[in-house]
């Protein structure tokens, strides 16, 4: 049975023993050491450097047969939400047998249970496959995000990845406690009108960049939702675009043939809505009994099969059928929509 415990310096020896030429020392280290080979008192000077930070802890695996695994765990945050894998590395004799698999599992129960974060991050070389599909498979998505490192005399690629705590999805109307009305209004039509949904509860999200390990849990594309008016103040837009894409008042004022668009004042919102800044949703048209705000949506979003929105608060989110909203919430609040379509490139 593999189990984890604190690193000790006579675990230096055998862990550098693991490590048989240059390039798998670049994969397992990066740049993190001038040269090659390194040595047990280099390993450890390294690791004493940081002896005094409350923020890195070093951590080896071991079994009946001794030490078999080695990594190191950083808090990337002042808060101490978000821990950074690295330095991973497994006994090149014992490879193939799900070891890493399971060092990293502990190592993050160990996080998420003991030292109570957010998220866990790590990186891993594009030319390091075994790495990368071990990480998948103990749970890390891969982010579609890549960094550049000069190694050995080339470009190598590093992919971003990273693991959300586990937390639980919820189908049904929640106690009215702590939650505000508008919150409450919204779960309560959607079950008049018989829409399923998936609801998370979370700390406060107010931007779309915010929103992006919210989107990762609930299995959707969040989208933008954007609350804009004309020049005068006469007319009013809700839009809904991909949250990838680029928002251009040009190229959204040609489709709709309204000049001058912005962002519409936070008393409108209120009004019309119901809803403050950091809070904007479809779910909000609900509220605007008569009409005040027209509906534009990109073509992008509907061809999606789920939507991701806030249920008038930003401290929860939904995942609902596109479909459902289309066909039975939009035609229930009288609110008709124009397709557009949006590039959102420079």
């Amino acid at each position: 049975m593999l189990r984890l415990r604190p690193y000790k310096a006579c675990d230096a020896k055998t862990i550098i023993s693991w490590i048989k030429d240059e390039v798998s020392f670049r994969r397992w280290c990066a740049d993190r050491f001038e040269s090659y080979p390194i040595t047990e008192d280099d390993l450890n000077g390294h690791y004493n450097a940081a002896a005094y930070e409350d923020n890195f802890y070093e951590m080896t695996a071991f079994d009946e047969t001794g030490v078999v695994g080695h990594m190191i765990m950083r808090f990337t945050d002042e808060e101490k939400k978000i821990l950074r894998f690295g330095f991973v590395i497994v006994d090149d004799t014992k490879r193939g047998k799900g070891y890493g698999k399971q060092m990293i599992k502990l190592a993050a129960a160990y996080a998420f249970d003991i030292l109570k974060v957010e998220k866990i991050t790590i990186g891993v070389f594009e030319n390091n496959a075994p790495a990368y599909h071990c990480y998948l498979s103990a749970g890390f998505k891969d982010l579609q995000q890549t960094e550049e490192y000069q190694i050995l005399n080339e470009k190598w690629k590093c992919r971003e990845l990273e693991l959300i705590h586990n937390v639980t999805l919820y189908e049904n109307i929640p106690e009215e406690t702590g939650r505000l009305p508008r919150e409450m209004e919204v779960y309560r039509l959607l079950a008049h009108l018989g829409i399923p949904f998936k609801r998370l509860d979370h700390e406060p999200m107010a931007t779309i960049e915010a929103c992006q390990g919210i989107d990762r849990i609930l299995g959707i594309h969040m989208c933008k939702n954007l609350f804009l008016c004309n020049s005068q103040k006469t007319q009013f837009y809700l839009l809904l675009m991909p949250g990838e894409k680029k928002f251009k008042t040009k190229e959204l004022s040609k489709q709709i043939k309204s000049a001058r668009l912005s962002f519409a004042p936070e008393e409108a919102m209120e009004e019309y809505l119901h809803i403050s800044p950091g809070a904007v949703s479809i779910m909000g048209l609900m509220n605007d009994k008569e009409n005040h705000v027209k509906l534009l949506i990109d073509e992008d979003v509907l061809k999606e099969e789920f939507l991701g929105c806030h249920p008038c608060v930003n401290t929860a989110s939904l995942k609902l059928k596109t479909k459902d909203v289309v066909e039975k919430f939009l035609p229930f609040t009288a609110h008709e929509y124009q397709v557009v379509h949006l590039v959102g490139e420079e």
